[in-house]
C-alpha cells in the first residue's frame, strides 16, 4: 500500500540554515527509521500519536538512490521492502507515518581470533579505531568569529604545534575545560559556514570571548573572520557505552557484557575491553570496563594506574575529523582493544537527537486512488512496506 507524504518544517529549517550559513545538516548516520501513527504527526512532528505496545517498534530503512522527478516533483523512496516486527497484539487504524533522522551509530567490531594485529605485548589481540563522527557530538553553542590571530606553520607556541586565537560574537561562554584523566578537552569548534566549513579544531585554551585552537597545519592560514562556528561536545566513553559508575546491574553475570546493549566486554584490566587515548601530555591513557565482583571498586570505567573505585567515564572520544591535526599536544586518537573471541556489534547508547531523534518527513496511507485508507494490523502478522511504495517528495 503506497505511503506517500512531504518533508517536515523542521528539515526544511535545517536546508534554510545550511543555505544561510547558519547551520551544518548531518545526515543519519544510521540510515532512517520509520515509525507509525493514528494520526498525522504534523509539520512539528508531534510524537504524541505514534503506536507503543503490543511489539512494535521503529524500523530503519535507507532510501538508496539519487533524487529523481515524477509529475515535475522532486521525490525519494524506498529501494528495499520494509519489515516492521511481527505484532503480539493488534494495531489498529494506522493512518499515518514519520520519518526519523537516526542520531545512533552502530560498528562492526573484530574479535580476537579473526585479527592478525597484535598488541604491544605480541598478544593477538583486536585494535580497532573508534571513528566517531563530530555529527554524533551534541552541539552546545554556536557563535560568528569576529577576529583571529595565527601563528605561522613554522613557529610554535606553549606545548608545541601551530595554534589559532579567535574571537567571537554574543555573550561569553564556557566552553573549555580539561578532563582530569586524559588532561584532554572536552568541547571541539566545527567551523559551519566558509572555506572551512566542516574542518573541526581541538580547543586549548580558552579567555573572555576568546578561544585558542589547536590549527590544522593545512589551514593555519585561511581567514575564517565573519563565519561561523559551532563547539560540540566531544562523546564521553560513558555515553558510548552506557556503563553507569558503581550500577551493580551494568553487566550480565553469565556473559560479563555490558547490560546497555553497547557490546562492551567488562572485566579486569587484562580482560575487559580497553579504549587507548592519546592524553594531552602525549602519553597513552589506557580506559577499561571494569565489572566487580570478583574485583575490587564496583563496576564502571576504570583508568589503568589509577584508583580502581575512581570514575573515568568522562574521558571524551576525540571524533574522527580531529585524527588528522598531528600535532602531538592533541588527543587525536583511540584505539578499542577487544578481548573478545568472535566479532561483535557496538552501538553506541548516545542519541544527539533526544530519546527519538527528529522527526524529517510525515506519511499517509493511501490506496492505488490516492485516498487515504487506514490499516490494522491483527496479532502475528508483519506490516511490510514494498520496495518504492514509501515516497518522500519536496513538495
Amino acid at each position: 500500500m503506497p505511503l506517500t507524504g512531504s518533508f517536515t518544517t523542521n528539515i526544511q529549517n535545517q536546508i534554510l540554515d545550511t543555505l544561510a550559513g547558519n547551520h551544518m545538516i548531518d545526515g543519519p548516520l544510521d540510515g532512517l527509521e520509520l515509525g507509525l501513527f493514528t494520526a498525522d504527526p504534523g509539520e512539528a512532528g508531534s510524537l504524541t500519536d505514534e503506536l507503543s505496545g503490543s511489539g512494535y517498534a521503529r524500523t530503519k530503512f535507507s532510501v538508496g538512490n539519487a533524487a529523481t522527478i515524477s509529475s515535475g516533483v522532486g521525490e525519494i523512496n524506498n529501494t528495499l521492502q520494509i519489515n516492521f516486527p511481527t505484532a503480539s497484539g493488534a494495531w489498529s487504524n494506522i493512518g499515518f507515518a514519520a520519518v526519523f533522522q537516526s542520531k545512533s551509530y552502530t560498528r562492526s567490531i573484530v574479535g580476537e581470533t579473526n585479527s592478525l594485529e597484535r598488541d604491544t605485548s605480541g598478544n593477538n589481540i583486536s585494535n580497532t579505531r573508534m571513528m566517531i563522527p563530530a555529527a554524533h557530538c551534541t552541539a552546545v553553542h554556536a557563535a560568528s568569529v569576529t577576529s583571529q590571530t595565527t601563528e605561522q606553520p613554522d613557529q610554535q607556541i606553549s606545548a608545541g604545534g601551530t595554534h589559532t586565537v579567535i574571537t567571537y560574537d554574543g555573550s561569553d561562554a564556557t566552553l573549555y575545560a580539561a578532563e582530569p584523566y586524559s588532561g584532554n578537552s572536552t568541547n571541539f569548534v566545527r567551523m559551519i559556514s566558509g572555506p572551512l566549513s566542516g574542518v573541526c579544531f581541538d580547543i586549548v585554551g580558552e579567555g573572555t570571548n576568546t578561544l585558542t585552537l589547536d590549527s590544522h597545519f593545512k589551514h593555519c592560514e585561511e581567514n575564517i573572520v565573519g563565519h561561523k562556528m559551532e563547539v560540540r561536545a566531544k562523546l564521553t566513553i560513558a555515553e558510548l557505552t552506557g556503563i553507569v559508575h558503581n550500577d551493580t546491574n551494568a553487566y550480565d553475570s553469565t556473559t560479563n557484557l555490558a547490560t546497555s546493549g553497547s557490546g562492551f566486554l567488562g572485566g579486569s584490566s587484562s580482560t575487559a575491553d580497553r579504549f587507548n587515548i592519546h592524553k594531552s601530555d602525549q602519553t597513552l591513557g589506557i580506559y577499561y570496563c571494569q565489572s566487580a565482583p570478583a574485583f575490587a571498586g564496583d563496576n564502571g570505567i576504570r583508568a589503568l594506574g589509577s584508583s580502581a573505585s575512581g570514575d573515568a567515564g568522562a574521558v571524551p572520544l576525540p571524533p574522527m575529523e580531529l585524527w588528522n591535526h598531528f600535532d602531538q599536544t592533541d588527543d587525536d586518537y583511540c584505539v578499542l582493544t577487544t578481548y573478545q573471541a568472535a566479532d561483535w556489534t557496538m552501538t553506541s547508547q548516545h542519541t544527539t537527537g533526544g530519546s527519538h531523534g527528529h522527526v524529517i518527513a510525515r506519511l499517509q496511507f493511501e490506496d492505488s486512488s490516492g485516498t487515504a485508507t487506514p490499516i490494522s494490523v491483527t496479532s502475528g502478522q508483519q506490516l511490510s512496506i514494498a520496495a518504492g511504495d514509501l515516497k518522500i517528495t519536496l513538495d
